[in-house]
């Protein structure tokens, strides 16, 4: 007796509707399936069983068949694919499961001469000779790659490492640049940061969830609050500072704080600037759809929410910005 014929207990499968069926590779994109399973070798076609578990059956399907998958269950560490009909695949070297792919965030993006400034970059560079990307290893540690990108290349820039006195440009993918002959590192204007930064910060505010997540401990794209000052540091390249007894790393969008005694966030702010169009009214109509928020007592320029943990505090007059949202834990407050 094979392993394709063993009675397997277990927790109950997922119940789900429909019939098996084969399909090509190519048709294998459903909003209603999570990837697509082919035979290697031919199989026996497995079933929930009366008491917990699956038992197989006598249903064969064939080497070079492929199935969507709807769902995977996980009983006494073996996987199991429902492909349908109450029916199942059992995960194994006879079956070669591919999940479907997930979607690639679209980037908010402003113009830049001839290129685009998208969220999360702080520059660009531009090769003027031939040069190999390098990889981190470690917290310091950098390798030269066999990877060799082309002159004339131009590449985003999402973050950078200080070594030794040397700058490395993050170009997305765990992949750097060394800074020095051959490259040419560019910042955006600050009429393009303010630009982008006010489409990323309307565009969080206007959303319908909000982009609020306490559940993470994180607003809009942040880091969490239950994060380090010092991971934040190192893994975005920006400086700690200090102000006022507080540990400060300011990013293009967001600004970190931590209390000097603490391992971790003491509150996140975004510096909103001078964008008339949303006003303290035109936020607070924004919110009013919201119940899982409580707006707190009135103030001139100031609005102020809270859940259960958290609270949210808009400042619409502070000197030099037009807004300033501040986000933390009530219990910091």
């Amino acid at each position: 007796m094979n392993k394709k014929q063993i009675l397997l207990t277990g927790a109950l499968a997922l119940s789900i509707l429909g019939s098996p069926f084969a399909i090509n590779e190519a048709s294998a994109s459903s909003s209603t399936h999570i990837g697509s399973v082919k035979l290697v070798e031919d199989v026996m076609l497995y079933k929930k069983a009366r008491g917990l578990g699956y038992e197989v059956t006598n249903v064969a399907r064939d080497a070079g068949t492929t199935y969507r998958v709807y769902s995977i269950t996980n009983v006494d560490f073996n996987n199991y694919l429902s492909v349908g009909g109450g029916y199942y695949i059992l995960d194994s070297e006879d079956a070669d499961y591919t999940p479907n792919p997930v979607p690639e965030k679209k980037r908010l993006a402003v113009k830049w001469n001839d290129s685009t400034l998208v969220e999360g970059q702080i520059g660009r560079v531009t090769l003027s000779k031939d040069l190999a990307l390098y990889k981190l290893e470690g917290s310091s540690t950098f390798i030269k790659s066999d990877i060799v990108r082309p002159s004339n290349s131009l590449f985003r820039v999402y973050s950078y490492k200080l070594i030794d006195g040397q700058y490395y440009y993050g170009v997305g993918g765990g992949y750097y640049f060394k800074a020095g002959d051959g490259i040419k590192y560019e910042t955006p204007a600050l009429n393009k940061q303010r630009q982008l930064k006010n489409l990323i910060i309307s565009t969080m505010v206007m959303s319908r969830d909000l982009n609020y997540f306490y559940k993470s401990e994180s607003f809009g794209e942040s880091y969490s609050l239950n994060d380090s000052i010092e991971y934040i540091s190192e893994d975005s390249g920006y400086p700690i500072k200090l102000q006022d007894g507080l540990k400060v790393v300011e990013t293009p969008i967001y600004t970190y704080y931590q209390k000097a005694d603490e391992d971790s966030l003491y509150q996140i702010k975004v510096f909103w600037m001078n964008d008339p169009t949303y006003s303290k009214e035109s936020v607070a109509q924004m919110f009013s759809y919201r119940g899982d928020m409580n707006r707190k007592g009135p103030a001139e320029n100031e609005l102020m929410y809270s859940s259960m943990t958290h609270y949210l505090h808009f400042d619409f007059d502070l000197p030099h910005y037009n807004k300033v949202i501040t986000y933390g834990r009530l219990d910091e407050l």
